[in-house]
Parts: C-alpha cells; sequence; structure tokens
C-alpha cells in the first residue's frame, strides 16, 4: 500500500508525459488510491473555484454600494458641516440674550462657540485663532446703539470678518483677448468644485458668454455623469 502511494506521489511531481499516475515501469491503469486522489483533488478544484466565485460577486456587491455610498455621504457631510457652524453660532448669539453691552467677560462663552463652530466646519486653526482675535478686539468696548441688541451688534462683527476673512472685495473674472479662458478650481475632495463649475457657466451664460464644461475627474466615480447633469440644468 506504501509503495502505490509513493509511486504516485513520485509520478505526480517528476512526469510530464505520461500523465500524473502513470510510470515508465508501470503503464497499467490508474490504482483505485490515484482515482480517489484524483476525484477528490477535482472536488476540490471545482469547489475552490465555486467559493473564488461567489467571493468575486460578493466583493463586486460591496464595491459598488461603497462607490454609491460615498457619493451620497459627500452631500450629507457638506450639508451636515454647515448645518454644525450655524448650530454654533446661533448658540453664541444666545448666551448674550439679556446682556446690555458687550464685555470682556460676557463674549468669552460665545468666542468659544463660535471658535468650535470654526473649527468642526475644517477651517484651519490658525485661521480660527486670528478671526477670534480679530472679533473679540473689535467687540469688546462697543458702545451702546439704541435699537440694537448686543447679540445683534456680534453677529455683525462677526458677518464682516467672515466676508474679510474670505476675500472681502469682489474679483471679477479676468478673460483672455484672444482664444477660450480657462478657469481652474482647486480645493479638497466634497468642497463644491463640480457644483461651483455649473454655477460659474450659468453666471458667464447670463452675462452672453459661451462656456464649456470639461470633465477632467476620470478617478472619482460618476464624476463625469454628475458634470452632465449639471450641464443639462445649466442649458
Amino acid at each position: 500500500m506504501e509503495a502505490m502511494q509513493i509511486s504516485a506521489t513520485a509520478s505526480r511531481h517528476f512526469s510530464a508525459t505520461l500523465g500524473p499516475f502513470s510510470t515508465k515501469r508501470s503503464p497499467t491503469k490508474p490504482t483505485k488510491l490515484a482515482t480517489s486522489w484524483a476525484s477528490s483533488a477535482s472536488t476540490n478544484l471545482a469547489s475552490l473555484s465555486s467559493r473564488n466565485l461567489f467571493t468575486r460577486e460578493i466583493w463586486g456587491w460591496v464595491n459598488s454600494k461603497t462607490a454609491t455610498s460615498r457619493r451620497e455621504m459627500r452631500g450629507v457631510v457638506r450639508a451636515e458641516m454647515f448645518g454644525q457652524l450655524t448650530s454654533g453660532l446661533e448658540a453664541a448669539w444666545t448666551k448674550l440674550k439679556g446682556e446690555e453691552v458687550l464685555t470682556k467677560e460676557n463674549i468669552v462663552e460665545p468666542m468659544r462657540d463660535i471658535r468650535r463652530a470654526l473649527l468642526e466646519a475644517d477651517v484651519s486653526l490658525p485661521v480660527v485663532r486670528r478671526f477670534v482675535q480679530a472679533v473679540s478686539d473689535q467687540a469688546v468696548g462697543v458702545g451702546l446703539i439704541r435699537g440694537v441688541k448686543p447679540d445683534q451688534q456680534l453677529v455683525k462683527i462677526v458677518n464682516d470678518e467672515l466676508v474679510k476673512l474670505m476675500g472681502g472685495e469682489v474679483s471679477e473674472l479676468v478673460f483672455s483677448k484672444s482664444g477660450p479662458t480657462v478657469i481652474l478650481l482647486a480645493g479638497l475632495q466634497g468642497v463644491g468644485k463640480t457644483t461651483v463649475c455649473a454655477k460659474l457657466a450659468n453666471y458667464l451664460k447670463k452675462q452672453g458668454k459661451s462656456s464649456m464644461l470639461i470633465a477632467g475627474d476620470v478617478y472619482r466615480p460618476a464624476a463625469i455623469d454628475q458634470l452632465v447633469i449639471l450641464g443639462e440644468q445649466v442649458r
């Protein structure tokens, strides 16, 4: 029995021309052991192939669902980001209810809420520090204005500083004297570059300009489809 097993194993590994279960010395039919091994091996291979196919199908389904979920989550994240910023600023105004004038003491908590709201909205820490300092410097010592409450005064100061932070003055588009004018938008993923492209196209259309939306993102799922849909809406 052992000799038969060794013979079959040796022929499996070293015979390339006579088949896995035959040798030069014994050109007889395969033994029962060899036949059983071949049947078991073919069954295992078929089972493994079936499992691999099933695994590929499962992973394909998971990847498709993940891509869809990522596209849906981008809009949700942006909505949550602005929602958190709005909630944080509203909380700051609420803490000034009942105050008669803005002081160094009563703006500590509101400024802390504003700082937290900006950080949660992914504003960089150095920018937040400069913004909070500028608002605090203007708010402290602001004289009482008839008919204007302290929380309303702080809203006005924060609004002015936000406008200044975003550039202050409106910058007009500079068009090329000859040939097409190329507008490049740069920014992190999910900040709304594709949507801004469509808004710019709509703005230029109202000015009598002719614009083209060119999809250059070939990696993000449905990026081209998104631009096509937005372009149809602008048209």
